[in-house]
């Protein structure tokens, strides 16, 4: 059945009527007398003084043992004031306190003799937001004619006496009030254990990052805290519900199952409508129908919850409460299951945010990956030059990064090789480097003239078309005349603006920077000076063109990463081209990062190129740069 809605009779709960406290208080049948937390009468209510036959004025402000004085019969065997530690419980445990029967004689107005009466009295503390006590109230009801009368029934030796009938009326609800405080005071214990269980369950659910963790907390750890013994989560999917069921115990096995969303079981119920339902036992089940009574026989559960799970107002799912035995529900306990509910209705919020965010993150990925290979296309195999390229993006970054490389066959036969780097890793830095890279090979192709030269212009271009980019840029040319061919010799002529300097591998395995300073980067001044640089390459060598990426490192010099790439090369100089640019990528930059995600802090764009001996065979085909 679901939670009753307020009777249509009653004042609208959103429109509560104005109350004057004050004369509420001073009104009430009962005394009352309220007590700062260090026991100084604060207020007591008319029913109060003319109990205790004094007046407000006589009260108020003093210390409550000082207006009414203990006698030394209200002392326990310790010593100490029953009432006072009656109090103090109460003000320090933040929980009601009660002596159903007390015996404490009070001072007679009129003659001023100390009168013994008997009262049933009950501390409860005023607790403000944080759950300190503010204050104590003391419920006071005088019961002094009922022992009196119950004494006297005593002294005369039984039969039906005058009075019998109320006395025994009297003694029936004094134990009807020891019963419920006890009842209420075991509740509350429960109540606590219930909430220290589930604050462990919470932590919990903090750190559950799928929805298959989050059933299994919940059905697991969470029905257990609630003291359910079977349960389950129901998560929206479209069209359908998918339950994951357990009965109780961290060794239940899980079930799952699919309903429709809108089948008339309180479970897909709850998850699309966002309203509870609470069946307190067996027959209400049976009336409730709609597959009820074949889940109470399944699982031997007799009284259910239903609760939605709603993230902003709007129903992902529900959680469903199983109990062995019939359930009132009382306001206490749904309070707590909502709790519990809003908690698996956040930590499910947040699994699926980041779901979200990482199918968004791999569709970025994918197209950058798809960017990427569209820009670096297929690399040419000129005779006795084989050429292999790799690229390796960045770790903190989910977009392609401006790194690029490209490499041409001119129409004089040289070979045309370009590395450069764009400023920055998103898909900004990506398009800038499209642009640039294909400039910069148009400007190579259109103007044979040195390296120098065509670099200048790129940087003419940057500024006229007003691509807003800088860009470091390494442009070389691998030439042999034929005079150098018939020696099998090559050479290099190259110029940097602002990029790493080429490694050369000669066949017998010595490696070298080749020297030469390098210029401004693109983008910052056209008109700088740019400079050329020449070198002979042996067959059989290597040249090796990168990326900062390969070599720099967070808090270590550029020196020692470019010592540190010398170092890998002349080690893995015996291996074929391929291999070798593996080994030194395995090296340099997957050994410096962890085995959970194995790549660098920035891009890494690689170009190598082996000179082989003119009368070697032909090399193999490298095909393109890869990811």
């Amino acid at each position: 059945m679901d939670v009753p809605a307020p009777s249509p009779t009653g004042p609208s709960p959103t429109t509560p009527s104005p109350t004057d406290f004050r004369a509420l208080f001073e009104g009430l049948p009962t005394a009352y007398l309220v007590m700062s937390t260090d026991l100084v009468i604060v207020e007591v209510n008319r029913a109060y003084c003319h109990l205790l036959g004094r007046t407000r004025e006589d009260l108020v402000g003093r210390y409550v043992f000082d207006a009414f004085p203990p006698s030394p019969e209200a002392l326990d065997d310790q010593g100490r004031n029953t009432l006072q530690v009656s109090f103090e419980r109460a003000r320090d445990s933040g929980q009601p306190d009660a002596l159903p029967l007390y015996t404490y004689g009070v001072a007679d107005p009129a003659t001023g003799r100390v009168v013994e009466r008997h009262w049933s009295l009950i501390a409860a503390p005023l607790l403000d937001e944080d759950g300190r006590a503010t204050a104590v109230l003391q419920r006071v009801e005088d019961v002094t004619d009922y022992v009196l009368a119950s004494q006297a029934l005593a002294q005369g030796g039984g039969g039906e006496q005058p009075g019998s009938a109320r006395l025994a009326e009297v003694e029936a609800e004094l134990r009807a009030r020891v019963q419920e405080l006890q009842a209420a005071r075991e509740a509350e214990r429960a109540a606590a254990r219930t909430v220290t269980a589930l604050a462990e369950v919470t932590l919990q659910l903090a750190r559950v990052d799928t929805v298959q963790n989050l059933t299994e907390v919940v059905t697991r750890q969470g029905l257990s805290a609630l003291g359910a013994q079977g349960g389950a989560v129901a998560i929206r999917d479209g069209d359908a519900v998918r339950l994951s069921m357990s009965g109780l115990g961290p060794r239940a096995p899980l079930t799952y199952a699919e309903m429709a969303a809108d089948d008339p079981l309180p479970t897909p119920v709850a998850a699309t409508t966002g309203r509870r339902t609470f069946l307190t036992d067996e027959a209400a089940c049976r009336a409730y129908g709609h597959g009820m009574p074949e889940a109470v026989r399944l699982t031997g559960c007799q009284a259910w919850a239903f609760l939605p799970l709603l993230v902003g107002g709007v129903p992902r799912g529900s959680l469903s409460v199983g109990y062995a035995r019939p359930q009132s529900f009382p306001a206490p306990v749904v309070e707590v299951l909502d709790a519990f509910a809003a908690q698996c209705a956040q930590a499910l919020h947040r699994i699926r945010s980041r779901e979200a965010e990482r199918a968004r993150a791999a569709q970025a990925v994918a197209a950058s990956v798809t960017l990427q290979r569209a820009m670096l296309t297929e690399l040419p195999q000129p005779d006795h030059l084989q050429l292999h390229a790799r690229y390796v993006p960045a770790a903190d970054t989910e977009q392609v990064g401006g790194d690029w490389y490209d490499a041409v066959v001119m129409p004089d036969g040289a070979t045309t090789l370009v590395i450069g780097d764009v400023i920055g890793h998103d898909m900004r830095a990506a398009a800038a480097m499209g642009q640039l890279r294909a400039t910069t090979r148009a400007m190579a192709w259109a103007f044979a003239e040195p390296a120098s030269h065509v670099l200048t212009r790129v940087d003419q271009a940057i500024a006229g078309l007003r691509l807003d980019t800088m860009a470091t840029c390494l442009l070389a040319r691998i030439e042999q005349d034929p005079a150098a061919a018939r020696q099998g010799l090559r050479r290099l002529r190259w110029s940097s603006a602002g990029h790493p300097p080429p490694l050369l591998l000669t066949a017998e395995g010595t490696a070298t920077h080749l020297p030469g300073d390098s210029d401004l980067l693109l983008g910052v001044a056209p008109s700088a000076d740019r400079h050329d640089h020449l070198a002979d390459l042996p067959p059989g060598s290597t040249l090796l063109l990168h990326t900062d990426g390969l070599v720099e490192r967070r808090g270590r010099p550029l020196a020692d990463g470019l010592e540190a790439l010398r170092r890998a090369a002349e080690r893995h100089a015996p291996l074929e081209l391929t291999a070798l640019v593996d080994a030194l990528l395995e090296d340099l930059v997957h050994a410096d990062t962890t085995a959970r995600d194995p790549r660098t802090s920035d891009d890494v764009a690689v170009l190598a190129i082996r000179m082989h001996p003119e009368d070697a065979p032909r090399p193999p085909e490298a095909g393109p740069g890869h990811l």
